[in-house]
């Protein structure tokens, strides 16, 4: 082997060192920093796509937030926080007035909690109970022509107020030609809000003028 091939097989030897020593030394970092990078901006990016997600989640939420909230006062007027006695009485007659009928008792109980029949039970959602829901059992009377009454007890039924009408039980008088409904049924109220003294003893039975 002549010098010039020794010394072209050691030059030869000595670039693939370099080359290997710049590879571990530079370009493997290197390599090794940009995945780390990669990774980087691909979990950011992960975080910002779950991000404007939840932000597009919040935006419809707002979005619906009037229908919501007018949601809750419409539940709010059928199940008010105090029985509000002498506002019920009015829808009543109000109710009588647009039928036609006569509102002639209207005849409130004492105030009690809310407790499900047993074969309604699993029906009622679990967090009403006789500590959040109160009570008021009652009946009403009214008269007036079969269509008038019929148009009452149906008022009565589809009230702001919510009233569960239980019993309906019609009389005719023949002579006078007037059908008298007289209605069972209940109130509610939210029952921190609701007052078991709410309705004196003496206002137990009111009578309706027309």
């Amino acid at each position: 082997m002549n010098q010039n091939r020794l010394w072209g097989i050691i030059s030869g030897a000595l670039i693939v060192a370099v080359v290997a020593l710049g590879f571990f030394l530079g370009v493997r970092p290197a390599l090794a920093e940009a995945d780390r990078a990669r990774d980087d901006r691909e979990a950011v990016e992960a975080q910002n796509r779950g991000l404007e997600s939840t932000l597009a989640s919040l935006e419809e939420q707002a979005a619906e937030m009037p229908t919501i909230q007018a949601e809750i006062a419409t539940l709010r007027e059928s199940v008010p926080d105090q029985i509000a006695e002498a506002a019920l009485l009015r829808e009543l007659d109000a109710i009588a007035t647009a039928s036609g009928a006569r509102l002639l008792t209207y005849t409130p109980q004492e105030l009690v909690a809310f407790l499900a029949a047993p074969e309604f039970a699993g029906a009622i959602p679990s967090g009403v109970t006789g500590d959040t829901l109160a009570v008021r059992p009652l009946t009403i009377s009214a008269q007036g022509s079969l269509e008038q009454v019929t148009a009452f007890v149906t008022g009565v039924q589809t009230a702001t107020r919510l009233i569960l009408v239980s019993d309906v039980v019609m009389t005719i008088d023949e002579a006078a030609g007037l059908y008298t409904a007289d209605l069972t049924g209940s109130a509610y109220a939210l029952a921190e809000g609701a007052q078991p003294s709410e309705a004196p003893a003496e206002e137990a039975t009111t009578e309706a003028v027309n």
